[in-house]
């Protein structure tokens, strides 16, 4: 069952400690409510932004903008409101890796130079993206215990005391044993490319073809 953010406030509140009874995450007026609420959406953001979740993958077209501020490129695309991370660009044919362009993402923009397609100059790009997914029943279960074990790190010194002994000991079980396996199982359920992937023209020159040599 997918926790909630009040389910979410009383684990992390459990884990220094203390007794989560919070009945309300958003209204609550206790001193370990106040706490989580001043760290959520910081560790949230920040566990979005550090993997490639697929429960928070997402996919846009973006078209281009009317600002002319694009110097050094000739393409200014506004990013998704929800936006948290880039995974990759395509062009309107086929699937491109975004190395293959030169681009800066500036702000809520992302500047490129010219894209070519088989029919001219692009207007769009179709951009696949981490979100910024704040719904906790879409979490992974993963995902969430890592929200609940950075939120606890954040407000132990608040509510314990002895904060540096034990955000030491819950910073070693994040990294040692939580990420690698969040992160481990995460992987496993990536894309696979099938054969009705072809190689681009831009990769097939760097040698990253897929295509078979032997005869």
């Amino acid at each position: 069952m997918a926790e909630s953010k009040t389910s979410i406030f009383n684990m992390a509140i459990a884990r220094v400690g203390n007794k989560g009874d919070i009945q309300d995450a958003d209204t609550d007026t206790s001193e370990e409510a106040r706490a989580c609420r001043l760290f959520y959406d910081q560790v949230v953001n920040a566990a979005l932004r550090s993997y490639d979740w697929t429960f928070a993958k997402a996919r846009a077209i973006l078209s281009r903008s009317t600002d002319e501020s694009s110097f050094e490129f000739d393409s200014i695309f506004d990013l998704p409101s929800d936006y948290m991370r880039q995974r990759h660009v395509y062009d309107d044919v086929e699937p491109t890796d975004i190395s293959n362009f030169s681009y800066s993402i500036e702000g809520n923009q992302i500047f490129m130079n010219r894209l070519l397609s088989s029919v001219g100059e692009s207007t769009t790009i179709n951009f696949k993206y981490i979100k910024r997914e704040t719904n906790t029943g879409r979490w992974d279960p993963m995902f969430t215990e890592i929200v609940i074990l950075n939120l606890a790190i954040k407000i132990a010194p608040k509510l314990t005391d002895d904060p540096t002994g034990l955000a030491r000991e819950l910073t070693a079980e994040l990294h040692t044993l939580l990420l690698p396996m969040a992160r481990t199982i995460n992987r496993f359920e990536g894309p696979t490319k099938g054969a009705i992937q072809r190689p681009t023209w831009n990769s097939a020159q760097r040698g990253n073809t897929g295509f078979r040599t032997d005869g």
